[in-house]
């Protein structure tokens, strides 16, 4: 029996997985599939699948949720600055084509794009600069409209991330799946 942690939005969620590690044998007694394991017998690695990067997502999302709601909090606040969350931009640099350095040690400066288990999330103040100081920046309907859009994607990462966790564990039934 092997245990696997995934960080989802917040503390660490577990779940057992019942699989027979034994070479060339799957846990329903049949023969392993493609996608359940590698040409030599090991099992899946479920670091090398979106799950890491839809779990990244949902901690993004979470973090955004919680900038936009204060946002709409301070919105009658004299001198509030609206924040934001920045991470789609780096992430769609990390994804991209290019050259990626490599680190031979940690004080080595990183060359090319990051990999996509660097990247992180910022949350930056916007300061527009047709707003005069002492002013608010928030507008509650455009806020609102950021809150309704960031909700779905959040819904739309769990639906992605439920039928991945789902074609997995019937993959390791043996009954098809991804």
């Amino acid at each position: 029996m092997s245990r696997v942690l995934f960080k989802l939005a917040g503390p660490w969620v577990s779940f057992s997985r019942s699989f027979s590690p034994r070479r060339g044998k799957h846990a329903s007694g049949g023969r392993w599939h493609r996608n359940c394991s590698k040409q030599n017998g090991e099992m899946l690695d479920l670091d090398r699948t979106s799950i890491p990067l839809l779990a990244k997502a949902l901690d993004v999302y979470t973090l955004r949720q919680r900038a936009i709601a204060d946002n709409i909090a301070n919105s009658e606040t004299p001198g509030f600055r609206r924040r934001e969350v920045r991470f789609e931009e780096e992430l769609r640099r990390a994804l991209g084509g290019g050259i990626r350095g490599r680190r031979t040690e940690s004080r080595h400066l990183l060359v090319g794009r990051p990999k996509v288990e660097e990247v992180r999330p910022r949350l930056v103040r916007v300061d527009d600069p047709r707003t005069p100081g002492g002013v608010n920046n928030v507008d509650m309907e455009l806020e609102m409209v950021r809150l309704t859009k960031n909700y779905l994607k959040y819904i739309s990462a769990i639906e992605v991330l439920k039928r991945r966790l789902r074609d997995i564990k019937l993959s390791i039934e043996g009954r098809g799946g991804m």
